[in-house]
């Protein structure tokens, strides 16, 4: 094939599918538009879908399969999962020695997932082996690519990422990364609004990600063992306030929040946690409600103090979806040894409940809490210098390969939990908390994985992942 010998057509250009011709641009750009040892620059021909009849190039034909009748000519609805996407790959039927590539999604988040996916794992597929493991992916795309089919959809329908706002360092590159894992949603914790607040969730929408803003509901920085009569009386109110002034304005599509559950105490001042957090939570959320019906509202719940009061967290609006961190060991604790048959007993009886729920997943990058740093004002996310995104990069490295070997031990555990919370009815968020700006490193990539889907193998899954092209290390 000759070196520009691709082009692109696209039902629409906007949102996640405007982003999905953009990436496809850029990484199929990286391996066909250059000539080697040749100062010429080419571009790649993006168009309108209208017809492949009389087309001199190789094609690649993305979009929704019920708006593009080329597509449609090739494959049946059948073929397309809901809320996911087909690859395909044959040879051009109309023009001679040509191929189509076709990226059907069922919405416009999963014609970006098969774009992602047809440059991450599609092409790293159909990559001939030369003999002794080598493999060149820039070659694929001028070769003749063999025949092809890859159809994936999640098994989770919100998969989310936590973390605490002003440690992002760029939000541009943080949201993409998030999107190329394939993942929907992003926590955003702040003590303070971040000035560029409707940048990042404009930005985040056009990816295919909502964006959740998380802030306290009695959570404190100094402990949450002080909670009293006292200091409770008014605290709905307060809250309330904080959300219509701070939070409403900013455009998200949800609010996360913790209360005071985050301790290894039952009770405080002789009144079980759990009581007092589900009386707090419920009376907020329905003054809330009654600003902005339906207003999705996500309870960050720590395990430790509640785990033995479930019939008292039962009772919390069923409107609300609970979050459940802290469960067990790892993944649920970072640092923990995980407890294989406790673990997975508690999380079965979390999914049992009927209400809606999700789980946190944690063994990511995490700040050094003895010496965080918090916000004392409002601040822009994510604009950071180069040279400050090179330090910290720098200075977490090491703590990787502790969460490697981590993750080596013990991932299939995590995989074990993601399996019974995809054959749950009631699990609608899987979450992976963490510092995770920078470069994108494999656990990371593979607690995504787990968050979208276990129907393959431990071992399959793993292989998949380690052969993603973006890794770090």
């Amino acid at each position: 094939m000759n070196t520009v010998d691709w082009k692109i057509l696209y039902t629409n250009y906007q949102g996640p599918e405007q982003r999905a011709v953009e990436f496809l641009v850029r990484e199929m750009g990286s391996w066909v538009l250059r000539e080697p040892g040749v100062y010429a620059i080419h571009t790649m021909p993006c168009e309108p879908a209208v017809t492949i009849v009389g087309t001199t190039t190789n094609l690649v034909v993305t979009g929704r399969l019920q708006e593009n009748a080329i597509l449609r000519r090739f494959i049946q609805p059948s073929e397309v999962p809901a809320n996911g996407y087909l690859i395909r790959v044959l040879d051009n039927p109309d023009t001679t020695e040509k191929q189509l590539v076709l990226i059907a999604g069922d919405t416009p988040s999963a014609v970006l997932y098969g774009a992602i996916d047809f440059i991450d794992i599609a092409v790293s597929e159909m990559t001939q082996e030369l003999g002794n493991g080598l493999r060149f992916p820039n070659r694929t795309l001028r070769e003749k690519l063999p025949p092809y089919d890859r159809a994936s959809a999640p098994q989770t329908a919100t998969r989310s990422v936590f973390c605490w706002g002003h440690t992002v360092n760029n939000y541009r590159e943080y949201i993409e990364n998030m999107a190329r894992m394939k993942l929907n949603e992003v926590m955003f914790w702040n003590e303070f609004p971040p000035l560029n607040a409707q940048e990042v969730v404009d930005y985040a929408h056009s990816w295919g990600l909502k964006v959740v803003w998380g802030f306290s509901w009695g959570w404190s920085t100094g402990g949450c063992q002080d909670i009293t009569p006292e200091n409770l009386a008014g605290l709905s109110d307060r809250i309330v306030e904080q959300w219509r002034n701070v939070w409403r304005p900013l455009d998200g599509d949800g609010i996360y929040f913790q209360s005071f559950t985050e301790t290894q105490q039952e009770t405080t001042n002789g009144v079980p946690i759990a009581e007092s957090a589900v009386a707090l939570v419920n009376e907020t959320a329905e003054k809330i409600w009654r600003d902005a019906p339906g207003l999705r509202l996500i309870f960050g719940l720590h395990a430790t103090s509640v785990r033995n009061k479930l019939e008292v967290i039962a009772q919390t609006h069923p409107d609300i979806c609970i979050l459940w961190e802290d469960c067990g060991g790892f993944p649920y604790l970072g640092h923990a040894m995980p407890n294989p048959v406790i673990d997975l007993a508690f999380t079965e009886e979390l999914l049992a409940q009927n209400r809606r729920m999700g789980l946190v997943f944690k063994g990511q990058m995490m700040m050094e809490w003895q010496r965080f740093v918090h916000p004392t004002s409002p601040y822009v996310l994510g604009a950071a210098s180069a040279q400050t995104i090179e330090n910290d990069a720098r200075l977490v490295e090491p703590a990787w390969h502790h969460l490697k070997a981590l993750w080596s031990q013990y991932g299939e555990e995590a995989y074990q939990i993601a399996a019974k919370a995809h054959a749950s009815q009631n699990c609608e968020i899987l979450n992976i908390t963490g510092n995770l700006t920078g470069r994108v490193h494999w656990p990371t990539a593979l607690a995504a994985q787990l968050l979208w889907d276990t129907s393959e193998s431990y071992k399959e899954l793993l292989a998949r992942v380690f052969k993603l092209p973006y890794l770090q290390g």
